[in-house]
């Protein structure tokens, strides 16, 4: 967050992007703890895709469980 003329604050802002890939890392999801793994090996595969200022770019994260395996 950024302080504004006055005190008060804003939320910080994010470039545009058009993907965005979710790789679960909990137990359930993700048992033999590979998924770090894939998620640090996709910023190399990237290339320009993973540049900030890409409005194309492929933003990456991780989550311990969206909970749709079952669907």
């Amino acid at each position: 967050m950024t302080n504004q003329p006055g005190g008060t604050e804003t939320a910080p802002n994010q470039t545009p992007y058009a993907r965005h890939i979710f790789f679960c890392v909990g137990s359930y999801c993700d048992p033999r703890g590979e998924a770090q793994t894939l998620y640090r090996r996709l910023a190399g595969k990237l290339g320009e895709l993973a540049d900030y200022y890409n409005p194309e770019r492929v933003k990456r994260g991780t989550t311990s469980c969206l909970g749709v395996c079952s669907g």
